[in-house]
């Protein structure tokens, strides 16, 4: 099985504009603003509730809260590199010195999309 077959024309397109607007914000260690925001505004609007009480710059969300026993954590850092983006990609880095050459940008928006 493929990932066309996996992930649907919608949720790709969710995930990649996500990872797009992510990666042109990058932001350094744990200033990271623009990203919290990003995610707190997705997880409102999907109604699923968090906490930012465990960590600076940290946000953990809770799908199922009642349910007790087994949990399962999954995670996604999202801080970027002080490097300078050389692409010519349309949604590069809009911040010099600044760029998301690890890929949280993308670990960030496939949580999301998760």
């Amino acid at each position: 099985m493929n990932i066309e077959q996996i992930v649907n024309s919608v949720d790709k397109e969710y995930i990649l504009s996500l990872r797009h607007e992510i990666h042109q914000h990058p932001e350094l260690a744990f200033d990271l603003p623009m990203t919290l925001a990003v995610v707190r505004r997705e997880l409102a609007r999907m109604d699923i509730p968090f906490t930012e009480k465990y960590g600076k710059s940290s946000i953990v969300a809770y799908l199922n809260p009642s349910c007790e026993g087994f949990s399962l954590g999954i995670r996604a850092d999202m801080d970027a590199l002080p490097l300078t983006e050389k692409t010519d990609l349309p949604f590069s880095s809009l911040h010099p010195g600044i760029m998301h050459a690890c890929g949280h940008d993308a670990h960030s928006a496939m949580l999301l999309g998760t």
